[in-house]
């Protein structure tokens, strides 16, 4: 938890208070190889910092799966049109190798 603290640090100033309070509402979670974290159609709750492994993003076309982006450890990521607006999914966000990250 500590690395995700560490890289918010590296862009603006966290009093104790604000990194007590992000501290509070992160959870850990693990995920396994090709494990989905996100679903095309379904609403996107939290916004990841992924700590260990990678991840990638991906749509279908035309019946073929498109990888979008691919996201490295010490990476924030989330299926940001779903977050931001509170809507379905148009992607699918997947575990490429087996993961830590930390959700809000």
């Amino acid at each position: 938890m500590q690395d995700f603290i560490e890289f918010i640090k590296q862009y603006v100033f966290l009093s104790e208070e604000a990194e007590k309070a992000i501290t509070n509402v992160i959870v850990k979670k693990k995920y396994s190889k090709n494990e989905l974290l996100v679903e095309e159609g379904k609403t996107c709750k939290h916004l990841y910092f992924l700590s260990e492994g990678t991840v990638r993003t991906y749509l279908f076309q035309k019946g073929k799966d498109i990888t979008h982006w691919i996201y490295p450890e010490q990476s924030i990521f989330t299926s940001w049109h779903s977050y931001i607006l509170k809507k379905p999914s148009l992607e699918y966000i997947e575990a490429t190798s087996n993961i830590l990250v930390f959700a809000i």
